[in-house]
């Protein structure tokens, strides 16, 4: 016979009540307790690394606005973009100079000491029908971002602060929801007198952290992308080269294709075509382009085929693709060179049309801060503050660099 038998059956239920009360009334106080601890436990944790990341973020940001303000109105001021278009710009510019001013000032500075360089090496002739023009602040923002007049944003100064400071100092991702959830296992409304609320938990562990702390987690502000000019070191440039280029007997043959041998032949515009469809026809096959896959315009401009749809894919092909035009252009200007037609207006007439697809090549430069003429690469172009030059090389064993080449400089095309 039960227990509650022997006792009869009144008081045994009597009995039985009364002993699963006062091991709901334990078990309740016990699941209370893990709560409470465990709430205690995440608040003492967290309040104080949320005080220490407040302090710092609203210092950052608060900097950052600052830099922003500054950089907009030294180097966007003669600019026709608008008030958010400058705001990315300068959020931009400040990335790529390691968010400091002294930074952006220094390339500033550099850039203009190298226009004045590449002026004062022109030929009498251009200095006769070109005054020296100073780089302007808006030409050098142009030589280096190439979007901005195109974005379509609303991007505020403090939009730009808020994403710069969480991308340096990481998301603060302790919120209130993490520890509801870790301490829901410790429900059993459907056993105890109270269930668990966590209506009043969220309430009192956002009031325990400073104010405003949800901006610094959750998704990322969406911000315009600002592109990039197309610019390559000095060794990406001299690789290039050593892969693709024409060897010596490439470029004789091409020539002797057009001219027959003739020293006096007169040299036409269409026949620079023919030999940088042929160029970009060698460059495309060592790149990976399958043959006859590359089709051309009439005066020359490359028709590639459509780019694949996966995004790794896509950076590969766009990489490949303007491997193809700046080793393709190098490849044409050595050809010129090797007939001395550089200087000629046919040559001028089709070269300089093909420039603008080309990438920039970091100018190298000496430990004083000079151009280091020695380790300028054939055939590819370069920028001299606000403007951009190719780099004919003459003559190989000159003894001093400086009198290897020659910097010709290219017409400017205007920007907005």
């Amino acid at each position: 016979m039960s227990i509650f038998g022997s006792l009869g059956n009144m008081r045994g239920a009597f009995i039985a009540a009364g002993t699963a009360a006062e091991k709901i009334e334990a078990l309740e106080k016990e699941r209370q307790d893990k709560i409470y601890d465990g709430f205690k436990g995440w608040v003492d944790k967290t309040v104080p690394r949320a005080g220490d990341y407040k302090t710092k973020a609203t210092i950052l940001r608060r900097k950052l606005s600052d830099q922003l303000e500054q950089v907009i109105d030294k180097y966007f001021v003669d600019t026709k973009l608008n008030d958010s278009q400058k705001v990315a710009g300068a959020r931009a510019l400040l990335k790529d100079h390691g968010n400091k001013i002294e930074n952006i000032d220094k390339a500033y500075e550099q850039s203009s000491a190298l226009s004045q360089i590449l002026y004062n090496q022109a030929s009498d002739t251009y200095k006769k029908n070109n005054t020296f023009k100073a780089l302007t602040t808006g030409a050098f923002v142009n030589s280096r971002l190439a979007n901005l007049s195109k974005l379509k944003t609303k991007e505020t100064v403090d939009d730009a602060a808020l994403f710069t400071t969480r991308t340096n100092l990481g998301d603060f991702n302790d919120s209130p929801e993490g520890i509801i959830k870790a301490l829901s296992i410790y429900d059993g409304s459907n056993i105890f007198r109270t269930g668990f609320d966590e209506a009043q938990l969220r309430n009192v562990a956002t009031q325990s952290l400073p104010a405003g702390m949800e901006e610094f987690r959750g998704a990322m502000p969406e911000l315009a992308r600002v592109e990039r000019q197309n610019v390559v070191t000095t060794l990406e440039a001299m690789k290039e080269v050593q892969a693709f280029g024409l060897n010596e007997a490439k470029v004789r043959k091409y020539i002797y294709d057009v001219n027959k041998g003739d020293t006096g032949y007169t040299w036409k515009p269409t026949d620079w075509t023919k030999i940088y469809k042929q160029g970009v026809s060698n460059v495309a096959a060592k790149t990976g382009f399958k043959e006859g896959s590359i089709s051309f315009t009439d005066d020359g401009q490359i028709i590639f085929p459509q780019a694949p749809a996966g995004s790794v894919e896509k950076k590969k092909y766009n990489e490949t693709k303007q491997t193809v035009y700046d080793v393709s252009f190098s490849n044409l200007v050595k050809n010129a060179v090797a007939a001395n037609q550089q200087n000629s207006d046919t040559f001028k007439a089709v070269a300089f049309g093909l420039a603008e697809q080309v990438s920039v090549v970091e100018t190298p430069l000496t430990s004083d801060n000079k151009v280091d003429y020695a380790k300028l690469v054939n055939g590819r172009i370069y920028r001299f503050g606000n403007q951009k030059a190719i780099y004919y090389l003459l003559d190989v064993d000159a003894k001093n660099p400086l009198d290897r080449g020659k910097l010709q400089i290219l017409p400017q095309v205007a920007t907005k």
